[in-house]
Protein backbone atom coordinates (compact mmCIF):
# COMPACT_ATOMS: atom_id res chain seq x y z
CA UNK A 1 0.00 0.00 0.00
CA UNK A 2 1.30 3.70 -0.88
CA UNK A 3 -0.94 7.11 0.36
CA UNK A 4 0.16 10.39 -1.18
CA UNK A 5 -1.39 14.15 -1.71
CA UNK A 6 -4.14 14.80 -3.97
CA UNK A 7 -2.52 17.76 -6.36
CA UNK A 8 -6.31 19.11 -5.81
CA UNK A 9 -5.92 20.40 -2.66
CA UNK A 10 -6.99 22.76 -0.16
CA UNK A 11 -3.84 22.74 1.79
CA UNK A 12 -2.35 26.32 2.46
CA UNK A 13 0.78 27.42 4.65
CA UNK A 14 0.15 30.57 6.91
CA UNK A 15 0.84 32.44 4.80
CA UNK A 16 -2.27 31.71 2.06
CA UNK A 17 -0.15 29.30 -0.16
CA UNK A 18 -1.12 26.40 -1.73
CA UNK A 19 0.58 23.34 -1.82
CA UNK A 20 1.95 22.10 -5.27
CA UNK A 21 4.04 19.05 -6.08
CA UNK A 22 3.22 15.42 -5.68
CA UNK A 23 4.10 12.96 -2.85
CA UNK A 24 3.88 9.34 -2.36
CA UNK A 25 5.02 7.31 0.68
CA UNK A 26 7.16 4.26 0.44
CA UNK A 27 5.43 0.39 -0.23
CA UNK A 28 3.71 -0.50 2.60
CA UNK A 29 3.15 -4.14 2.64
CA UNK A 30 0.02 -5.38 4.83
CA UNK A 31 0.68 -9.23 5.69
CA UNK A 32 -1.90 -11.03 7.53
CA UNK A 33 -1.63 -14.74 6.37
CA UNK A 34 0.95 -17.28 8.51
CA UNK A 35 2.90 -19.21 6.96
CA UNK A 36 3.00 -22.79 6.21
CA UNK A 37 5.84 -25.48 6.07
CA UNK A 38 5.11 -26.54 2.36
CA UNK A 39 7.33 -29.49 1.63
CA UNK A 40 8.87 -31.74 3.78
CA UNK A 41 11.65 -34.34 1.90
CA UNK A 42 13.91 -37.38 3.38
CA UNK A 43 17.33 -36.06 2.10
CA UNK A 44 18.47 -39.21 -0.22
CA UNK A 45 22.48 -39.38 0.59
CA UNK A 46 22.53 -40.73 -2.83
CA UNK A 47 22.06 -44.60 -2.77
CA UNK A 48 18.61 -45.14 -1.53
CA UNK A 49 16.97 -46.95 -4.29
CA UNK A 50 14.08 -44.75 -3.47
CA UNK A 51 13.09 -41.47 -2.26
CA UNK A 52 12.27 -42.89 1.24
CA UNK A 53 14.36 -45.73 1.27
CA UNK A 54 14.79 -48.53 2.22
CA UNK A 55 17.71 -48.29 4.57
CA UNK A 56 19.47 -49.01 7.55
CA UNK A 57 21.09 -46.05 7.82
CA UNK A 58 22.08 -44.45 11.83
CA UNK A 59 20.83 -40.97 10.47
CA UNK A 60 18.33 -39.34 8.20
CA UNK A 61 17.88 -35.63 7.38
CA UNK A 62 15.03 -34.15 6.55
CA UNK A 63 14.59 -30.82 4.18
CA UNK A 64 11.73 -28.49 5.67
CA UNK A 65 10.88 -25.35 3.35
CA UNK A 66 8.76 -22.76 4.41
CA UNK A 67 6.59 -20.55 2.06
CA UNK A 68 8.24 -17.81 3.37
CA UNK A 69 11.07 -16.92 5.97
CA UNK A 70 9.89 -17.94 9.67
CA UNK A 71 11.33 -17.73 12.89
CA UNK A 72 11.34 -20.07 15.87
CA UNK A 73 11.59 -23.15 14.88
CA UNK A 74 12.92 -25.37 16.82
CA UNK A 75 13.02 -29.14 18.28
CA UNK A 76 10.06 -28.47 20.04
CA UNK A 77 8.24 -27.69 16.40
CA UNK A 78 9.03 -30.91 15.33
CA UNK A 79 6.11 -33.64 15.43
CA UNK A 80 7.91 -37.22 14.73
CA UNK A 81 5.91 -40.41 13.65
CA UNK A 82 7.86 -43.55 14.43
CA UNK A 83 6.32 -46.64 13.92
CA UNK A 84 7.58 -50.43 14.42
CA UNK A 85 10.86 -50.91 16.16
CA UNK A 86 11.99 -47.64 15.09
CA UNK A 87 13.80 -45.40 17.78
CA UNK A 88 16.56 -42.62 17.62
CA UNK A 89 18.42 -40.57 20.22
CA UNK A 90 19.04 -37.28 18.50
CA UNK A 91 17.81 -34.72 16.83
CA UNK A 92 18.49 -31.31 15.96
CA UNK A 93 17.29 -27.99 13.19
CA UNK A 94 19.49 -25.91 11.36
CA UNK A 95 19.86 -22.92 11.05
CA UNK A 96 19.79 -22.68 14.89
CA UNK A 97 17.94 -19.51 14.20
CA UNK A 98 16.11 -17.63 11.91
CA UNK A 99 14.61 -15.88 9.84
CA UNK A 100 14.87 -18.77 7.26
CA UNK A 101 12.57 -20.57 4.41
CA UNK A 102 14.54 -23.97 4.07
CA UNK A 103 15.79 -25.81 7.53
CA UNK A 104 17.42 -29.05 8.15
CA UNK A 105 16.31 -31.32 10.84
CA UNK A 106 18.62 -34.16 11.26
CA UNK A 107 17.55 -37.57 13.73
CA UNK A 108 20.39 -39.81 14.89
CA UNK A 109 21.38 -43.13 16.71
CA UNK A 110 18.32 -44.73 14.69
CA UNK A 111 17.62 -48.36 15.36
CA UNK A 112 14.89 -50.83 14.62
CA UNK A 113 12.71 -51.84 11.56
CA UNK A 114 9.68 -49.59 10.63
CA UNK A 115 9.72 -46.25 9.68
CA UNK A 116 10.20 -42.53 10.32
CA UNK A 117 8.58 -39.37 9.08
CA UNK A 118 7.93 -35.73 10.98
CA UNK A 119 5.65 -32.64 9.93
CA UNK A 120 5.98 -29.27 12.05
CA UNK A 121 3.65 -28.62 14.51
CA UNK A 122 1.27 -25.68 14.10
CA UNK A 123 0.50 -24.77 17.62
CA UNK A 124 3.64 -23.54 18.60
CA UNK A 125 5.27 -20.31 18.57
CA UNK A 126 6.35 -19.74 14.98
CA UNK A 127 5.83 -17.07 13.44
CA UNK A 128 6.31 -15.13 10.13
CA UNK A 129 8.53 -11.80 9.93
CA UNK A 130 5.45 -9.99 10.66
CA UNK A 131 4.60 -11.84 13.58
CA UNK A 132 1.81 -13.95 12.06
CA UNK A 133 1.30 -17.54 13.95
CA UNK A 134 2.27 -20.64 11.35
CA UNK A 135 -1.10 -22.06 10.15
CA UNK A 136 -0.49 -25.53 8.57
CA UNK A 137 2.52 -28.04 7.80
CA UNK A 138 2.92 -31.15 5.31
CA UNK A 139 3.76 -34.55 6.42
CA UNK A 140 6.85 -36.12 4.61
CA UNK A 141 7.46 -39.52 3.42
CA UNK A 142 7.68 -42.33 5.89
CA UNK A 143 11.75 -43.49 5.70
CA UNK A 144 11.37 -47.31 5.44
CA UNK A 145 14.18 -49.10 7.71
CA UNK A 146 14.96 -52.38 7.00
CA UNK A 147 17.71 -54.54 8.69
CA UNK A 148 19.71 -56.23 5.56
CA UNK A 149 23.03 -58.59 6.54
CA UNK A 150 22.85 -60.01 2.64
CA UNK A 151 25.93 -59.30 0.65
CA UNK A 152 25.97 -58.35 -2.74
CA UNK A 153 27.87 -60.01 -5.43
CA UNK A 154 28.28 -59.73 -8.98
CA UNK A 155 26.60 -62.39 -11.35
CA UNK A 156 27.97 -61.74 -14.45
CA UNK A 157 30.37 -60.11 -16.96
CA UNK A 158 30.19 -60.06 -20.65
CA UNK A 159 31.60 -57.54 -23.36
CA UNK A 160 28.63 -55.87 -25.21
CA UNK A 161 31.19 -55.10 -27.87
CA UNK A 162 31.01 -57.72 -30.94
CA UNK A 163 34.05 -60.08 -30.88
CA UNK A 164 36.84 -60.20 -32.18
CA UNK A 165 36.64 -56.32 -32.79
CA UNK A 166 39.82 -53.52 -33.43
CA UNK A 167 37.46 -50.71 -31.72
CA UNK A 168 39.35 -48.51 -29.70
CA UNK A 169 36.44 -48.30 -26.86
CA UNK A 170 35.15 -51.54 -25.94
CA UNK A 171 32.07 -51.83 -23.96
CA UNK A 172 31.01 -54.72 -21.11
CA UNK A 173 27.72 -55.01 -18.95
CA UNK A 174 28.14 -55.52 -15.28
CA UNK A 175 25.26 -57.16 -13.07
CA UNK A 176 25.08 -57.60 -9.36
CA UNK A 177 22.44 -59.31 -7.69
CA UNK A 178 21.09 -55.95 -5.97
CA UNK A 179 21.40 -51.95 -6.25
CA UNK A 180 24.84 -51.44 -5.55
CA UNK A 181 26.47 -47.95 -5.43
CA UNK A 182 30.49 -46.15 -5.50
CA UNK A 183 31.15 -48.67 -8.31
CA UNK A 184 34.03 -47.35 -10.27
CA UNK A 185 36.99 -48.14 -12.25
CA UNK A 186 39.05 -48.67 -9.19
CA UNK A 187 37.13 -51.32 -8.53
CA UNK A 188 38.07 -53.38 -12.11
CA UNK A 189 40.51 -55.94 -12.05
CA UNK A 190 41.99 -56.93 -15.56
CA UNK A 191 43.69 -59.21 -17.31
CA UNK A 192 45.29 -59.17 -20.48
CA UNK A 193 47.00 -61.95 -22.84
CA UNK A 194 49.38 -61.23 -25.71
CA UNK A 195 49.78 -57.82 -26.49
CA UNK A 196 46.82 -55.89 -25.66
CA UNK A 197 46.48 -52.38 -24.04
CA UNK A 198 44.32 -49.70 -22.96
CA UNK A 199 44.34 -45.99 -20.89
CA UNK A 200 41.96 -46.26 -18.54
CA UNK A 201 38.03 -47.68 -17.96
CA UNK A 202 34.90 -46.05 -16.97
CA UNK A 203 32.10 -46.76 -15.26
CA UNK A 204 28.33 -45.85 -15.86
CA UNK A 205 24.86 -46.69 -14.66
CA UNK A 206 22.89 -48.64 -17.43
CA UNK A 207 19.58 -46.91 -16.10
CA UNK A 208 20.75 -44.04 -15.71
CA UNK A 209 20.38 -44.03 -11.85
CA UNK A 210 22.40 -45.12 -9.14
CA UNK A 211 21.67 -47.29 -6.87
CA UNK A 212 21.15 -49.85 -9.69
CA UNK A 213 22.00 -53.73 -10.29
CA UNK A 214 23.15 -52.75 -14.03
CA UNK A 215 26.71 -51.25 -15.06
CA UNK A 216 28.10 -50.49 -18.36
CA UNK A 217 31.86 -50.53 -18.22
CA UNK A 218 33.80 -48.79 -21.19
CA UNK A 219 37.43 -49.51 -21.77
CA UNK A 220 38.77 -46.69 -23.75
CA UNK A 221 42.41 -46.59 -25.68
CA UNK A 222 42.33 -50.27 -26.57
CA UNK A 223 45.41 -51.23 -28.53
CA UNK A 224 46.99 -54.85 -29.54
CA UNK A 225 45.94 -58.42 -30.16
CA UNK A 226 44.76 -60.97 -28.01
CA UNK A 227 42.01 -60.88 -25.39
CA UNK A 228 40.37 -58.99 -22.36
CA UNK A 229 38.48 -59.77 -19.38
CA UNK A 230 37.88 -58.39 -15.97
CA UNK A 231 36.39 -58.84 -12.45
CA UNK A 232 35.12 -56.72 -9.40
CA UNK A 233 37.10 -56.31 -6.67
CA UNK A 234 35.51 -57.46 -3.17
CA UNK A 235 38.35 -55.34 -1.54
CA UNK A 236 36.73 -52.20 -3.33
CA UNK A 237 34.08 -49.58 -2.55
CA UNK A 238 31.12 -51.49 -3.90
CA UNK A 239 28.84 -51.35 -1.05
CA UNK A 240 24.67 -51.97 -1.56
CA UNK A 241 22.87 -49.80 -0.15
CA UNK A 242 22.67 -51.19 3.31
CA UNK A 243 26.51 -51.10 3.64
CA UNK A 244 26.88 -54.41 2.92
CA UNK A 245 30.12 -54.87 0.64
CA UNK A 246 30.39 -57.00 -1.84
CA UNK A 247 31.22 -60.57 -1.07
CA UNK A 248 32.16 -62.25 -4.61
CA UNK A 249 32.59 -61.72 -8.15
CA UNK A 250 32.66 -64.01 -11.39
CA UNK A 251 35.28 -63.56 -13.83
CA UNK A 252 33.89 -61.90 -16.99
CA UNK A 253 33.35 -63.24 -20.43
CA UNK A 254 36.87 -62.67 -22.81
CA UNK A 255 36.66 -60.04 -25.57
CA UNK A 256 38.97 -60.88 -28.41
CA UNK A 257 41.18 -57.67 -29.58
CA UNK A 258 42.87 -57.63 -33.21
CA UNK A 259 44.26 -54.86 -34.57
CA UNK A 260 46.02 -56.98 -37.21
CA UNK A 261 44.87 -56.83 -40.55
CA UNK A 262 45.21 -59.78 -42.78
CA UNK A 263 48.57 -61.17 -44.59
CA UNK A 264 49.14 -62.18 -48.30
CA UNK A 265 51.18 -64.56 -48.79
CA UNK A 266 52.08 -66.30 -52.27
CA UNK A 267 51.97 -70.28 -52.94
CA UNK A 268 54.10 -70.95 -55.83
CA UNK A 269 55.21 -69.93 -58.88
CA UNK A 270 54.35 -73.51 -60.51
CA UNK A 271 56.08 -73.87 -63.06
CA UNK A 272 59.11 -72.02 -61.87
CA UNK A 273 60.01 -71.58 -65.67
CA UNK A 274 57.88 -71.41 -69.05
CA UNK A 275 58.40 -69.55 -72.03
CA UNK A 276 54.36 -69.06 -72.17
CA UNK A 277 52.49 -70.12 -69.14
CA UNK A 278 50.57 -70.75 -68.01
CA UNK A 279 52.04 -70.28 -64.31
CA UNK A 280 49.68 -70.15 -61.06
CA UNK A 281 49.94 -68.69 -57.89
CA UNK A 282 47.60 -69.39 -55.06
CA UNK A 283 46.84 -65.92 -52.92
CA UNK A 284 46.50 -67.13 -49.28
CA UNK A 285 44.85 -64.60 -47.07
CA UNK A 286 46.29 -65.00 -43.53
CA UNK A 287 44.60 -64.15 -40.56
CA UNK A 288 43.36 -65.86 -37.40
CA UNK A 289 39.86 -63.98 -37.10
CA UNK A 290 39.26 -64.19 -41.45
CA UNK A 291 36.47 -63.31 -42.71
CA UNK A 292 36.15 -66.27 -45.43
CA UNK A 293 33.65 -64.10 -47.47
CA UNK A 294 35.08 -61.32 -47.90
CA UNK A 295 37.20 -61.74 -50.62
CA UNK A 296 37.24 -59.70 -53.84
CA UNK A 297 40.33 -60.17 -55.34
CA UNK A 298 40.24 -59.64 -59.18
CA UNK A 299 42.59 -59.74 -62.24
CA UNK A 300 42.52 -55.94 -61.99
CA UNK A 301 44.16 -56.36 -58.72
CA UNK A 302 47.20 -58.21 -59.95
CA UNK A 303 49.69 -56.33 -61.53
CA UNK A 304 52.83 -58.68 -63.33
CA UNK A 305 56.07 -56.85 -62.49
CA UNK A 306 58.98 -56.53 -65.48
CA UNK A 307 56.04 -56.29 -67.92
CA UNK A 308 56.07 -53.98 -71.07
CA UNK A 309 53.14 -52.63 -73.25
CA UNK A 310 51.25 -55.92 -74.22
CA UNK A 311 50.71 -57.96 -70.49
CA UNK A 312 50.45 -61.22 -70.57
CA UNK A 313 46.45 -62.84 -69.26
CA UNK A 314 45.72 -62.63 -65.43
CA UNK A 315 43.16 -64.65 -64.36
CA UNK A 316 41.82 -65.08 -61.04
CA UNK A 317 39.47 -68.18 -59.72
CA UNK A 318 38.55 -70.11 -56.89
CA UNK A 319 35.97 -70.11 -54.19
CA UNK A 320 38.61 -71.34 -51.32
CA UNK A 321 36.96 -69.97 -47.65
CA UNK A 322 41.27 -67.66 -47.33
CA UNK A 323 42.29 -68.30 -50.71
CA UNK A 324 42.03 -67.78 -54.48
CA UNK A 325 44.13 -69.03 -57.46
CA UNK A 326 46.22 -66.64 -60.04
CA UNK A 327 46.75 -67.95 -63.58
CA UNK A 328 49.26 -66.17 -66.37
CA UNK A 329 49.32 -67.28 -69.63
CA UNK A 330 49.94 -65.59 -73.02
CA UNK A 331 53.68 -64.66 -72.06
CA UNK A 332 55.07 -65.54 -75.37
CA UNK A 333 52.74 -63.41 -76.81
CA UNK A 334 53.37 -60.59 -74.66
CA UNK A 335 56.00 -57.80 -74.14
CA UNK A 336 57.37 -59.56 -70.86
CA UNK A 337 60.29 -60.40 -72.69
CA UNK A 338 62.86 -63.27 -70.93
CA UNK A 339 63.66 -63.06 -67.08
CA UNK A 340 62.46 -63.24 -63.98
CA UNK A 341 58.63 -61.86 -63.31
CA UNK A 342 57.03 -61.56 -59.73
CA UNK A 343 53.41 -61.00 -59.13
CA UNK A 344 52.20 -58.13 -56.70
CA UNK A 345 48.47 -57.59 -55.33
CA UNK A 346 48.26 -53.81 -55.37
CA UNK A 347 44.60 -52.46 -54.33
CA UNK A 348 44.02 -51.87 -50.48
CA UNK A 349 41.02 -53.98 -49.12
CA UNK A 350 40.92 -57.19 -51.43
CA UNK A 351 39.88 -58.95 -48.30
CA UNK A 352 39.02 -58.49 -44.65
CA UNK A 353 38.71 -59.70 -40.88
CA UNK A 354 35.82 -60.14 -38.86
CA UNK A 355 37.36 -57.72 -36.72
CA UNK A 356 37.39 -55.07 -39.99
CA UNK A 357 40.90 -54.95 -40.24
CA UNK A 358 41.36 -54.51 -44.17
CA UNK A 359 43.77 -56.66 -46.19
CA UNK A 360 47.06 -53.81 -47.76
CA UNK A 361 48.69 -54.10 -50.79
CA UNK A 362 50.56 -57.11 -51.02
CA UNK A 363 55.06 -57.80 -51.26
CA UNK A 364 56.35 -59.05 -54.07
CA UNK A 365 55.89 -62.68 -55.02
CA UNK A 366 59.06 -65.20 -55.58
CA UNK A 367 59.37 -64.96 -59.51
CA UNK A 368 59.29 -67.62 -62.01
CA UNK A 369 61.98 -67.19 -65.07
CA UNK A 370 60.36 -66.99 -68.74
CA UNK A 371 62.69 -69.00 -70.89
CA UNK A 372 62.81 -67.76 -74.79
CA UNK A 373 61.91 -70.93 -76.70
CA UNK A 374 61.78 -74.35 -75.09
CA UNK A 375 61.85 -73.41 -71.11
CA UNK A 376 64.00 -75.15 -68.86
CA UNK A 377 61.39 -77.15 -67.44
CA UNK A 378 60.91 -79.35 -70.47
CA UNK A 379 64.62 -79.78 -71.34
CA UNK A 380 64.80 -82.90 -69.08
CA UNK A 381 61.40 -84.70 -71.57
CA UNK A 382 63.54 -83.59 -74.91
CA UNK A 383 66.55 -85.17 -73.47
CA UNK A 384 64.95 -88.34 -72.74
CA UNK A 385 63.22 -87.98 -76.61
CA UNK A 386 66.83 -87.60 -78.02
CA UNK A 387 67.69 -90.57 -75.72
CA UNK A 388 65.15 -92.40 -76.98
CA UNK A 389 65.61 -91.68 -80.57
CA UNK A 390 69.72 -91.90 -80.39
CA UNK A 391 68.88 -96.04 -79.12
CA UNK A 392 65.92 -96.22 -82.20
CA UNK A 393 68.80 -95.22 -84.45
CA UNK A 394 71.91 -97.36 -83.00
CA UNK A 395 69.48 -100.34 -82.91
CA UNK A 396 68.22 -100.06 -86.37
CA UNK A 397 71.92 -99.95 -87.90
CA UNK A 398 72.68 -103.36 -85.92
CA UNK A 399 70.19 -104.92 -87.41
CA UNK A 400 70.95 -103.76 -90.64
CA UNK A 401 74.36 -104.43 -90.25
CA UNK A 402 73.32 -108.13 -89.17
CA UNK A 403 71.09 -108.59 -91.95
CA UNK A 404 73.96 -108.01 -94.16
Amino acid sequence: MRFGFDPANNIRDLAGNTLTGTMSSPLIHIDNTGPSAAAITPVNPGYWPNPNGPTNDTVVRFTVQFNEPVMNFGLDDVLITQTGTVTHTNTSVLPATGPASTYTVRFSGITGIGTLSMSVDTTGDIVDRVGNPIESSVTSLSVIFLEDTDAPYCTAIYPTTSSPTNDNTVYFAVAFSEPVYDFDGTDLLFSKSGTVGFTTATVSPTTGVIPTDAYTVAVHGVTGDGRLWFRVDTDGDVKDTFHNPLQSSVVGDQLTIDNTPPAILFNGPDPVSTSDGPVEYTVIYDDLHFDTTSITLSAADITVLNVGKAAPTVVVSGTAPNQRLVTISDLAGSDIGAGEVAIQVTRVGTAYDLAGNTAPISGESDPFTVEEGMPLAWWPLAIALMLAAALVFTWRRERRAGER
